[in-house]
């Protein structure tokens, strides 16, 4: 996610903190696992996603998040049978698995981007190629594949990422009206129900939306009215059940909660927008659906933060926040995530990415535990110390 966003001002900000501990003190009680997402981890050099898996583990991580792109491992031309895992490229993949799973680590694995022939016709000029109006049902045999593929080691599988953006998922409105969100439910459906045919044990979380959106009619739906179009829900005060083709489908609801405009205290803007202390109105979306027999899948649903991070400096001179605070913040932050229901909570990433001057603006990465050169940042003690 690379949107700014804004703050809901300094009285909202006072009021969620106050309301947290009030309204969700009933989710406390429950362990907070934590884990990373970075490229790292799927390296194809055995050397680094080793070492850079096992910082993971000396952090106390117990998840690690890798995004695989169904666009790069699918053949050019469409398979005679795409639930056939011989007819994909995995790459590094299968080793990365391995590895983590030695190191006592789950693997999330993250899909999204389709392969041409599984978008939809007439994709526009200047749209991202793997975005447009992907085939539910293509996603669901590979799904299928994917599932079979990874066997046992693999029981989490994420269907896309940050679905309400357009750099993930087009359109997201047309003639004005929100159709990305019914395009991510049937997408959303079809993935699990691929991976439960094969795995029925495993766990199915949805694709985590980004924390800031836009108005309607741009590319980029705000969070909280996309998560009620997918629960099947309206309104915002007042929550209420609509009908819907198909209910959706999930083992848990994912999140990326991140904070581009301050700390872990500062609210978004717009009511429908969701950083740090705003998971609880994700929480009670969730809730409501679930009460109103809303969702395919009956029960109570965890919440998932799957991605969340913060920008340090050094290295990053223009966007980045002191080391020192970054620690604080990041403790703030798991202990946030906890208070409001979450029961994951994933940092991207482990180690920053190369920085230059010319990098101002986040065309880079410097949110990780480790500086480029891999020496720890004192946020790595604070992350070890806040999970459980």
């Amino acid at each position: 996610m690379r949107r700014p966003g804004g703050l809901r001002g300094g009285l909202a900000a006072i009021v969620v903190s106050a309301c947290v501990g009030l309204a969700l003190a009933a989710g406390a009680s429950g362990a907070l696992r934590t884990g990373f997402a970075d490229p790292l981890f799927s390296s194809p050099e055995a050397g680094v996603r080793g070492d850079w898996l096992g910082k993971a583990r000396a952090a106390e991580a117990e998840i690690v998040r890798i995004d695989l792109s169904w666009r790069a491992v699918a053949p050019a031309t469409e398979p005679a049978d795409p639930s056939d895992p011989a007819v994909y490229d995995w790459g590094a993949l299968p080793a990365a698995v391995a590895d983590a799973d030695a190191r006592g680590l789950d693997v999330l694995l993250t899909v999204s981007r389709a392969p041409s022939w599984a978008e939809g016709p007439n994709r526009p000029g200047g749209v991202i190629a793997g975005t447009w109006k992907p085939d539910a049902g293509k996603f669901g045999q590979f799904a299928r594949a994917l599932a079979a593929r990874f066997e046992p080691t693999v029981h989490l599988y994420q269907a896309w990422n940050e679905p309400n953006l357009y750099t993930f998922l087009t359109p997201q409105f047309e003639g004005g009206q929100m159709t990305g969100a019914a395009i991510y439910r049937r997408l959303l459906n079809a993935f699990y129900e691929g991976v439960h045919a094969v795995q029925p044990d495993a766990k199915v979380v949805t694709g985590g939306t980004a924390p800031y959106g836009g108005p309607v009619g741009s590319d980029r739906a705000r969070p909280l009215a996309f998560l009620r179009k997918v629960l099947c829900l309206r309104g915002r005060k007042k929550l209420k059940p609509v009908r819907c083709d198909t209910k959706p489908r999930f083992d848990a609801l994912a999140h990326h909660p991140i904070n581009t405009s301050g700390g872990p205290g500062r609210s978004a803007l717009h009511p429908d927008d969701a950083s740090t202390p705003d998971v609880r109105f994700v929480v009670r979306t969730l809730r409501k659906a679930e009460r109103a027999n809303r969702t395919a899948t009956p029960g109570r649903h965890p919440v998932w933060v799957t991605e969340f991070w913060w920008e340090t400096r050094p290295p990053d001179t223009c966007t980045g926040i002191p080391v020192k605070r970054h620690r604080k913040w990041i403790k703030q932050a798991l202990r946030s995530f906890k208070r409001q229901g979450a029961r994951v909570a994933i940092n991207y990433l482990i180690r920053d990415q190369p920085y230059a001057q010319s990098d101002c603006g986040r065309s880079t990465f410097q949110t990780g535990m480790f500086f480029a050169n891999g020496t720890r940042k004192p946020a790595f003690r604070s992350f070890r110390r806040s999970g459980g």
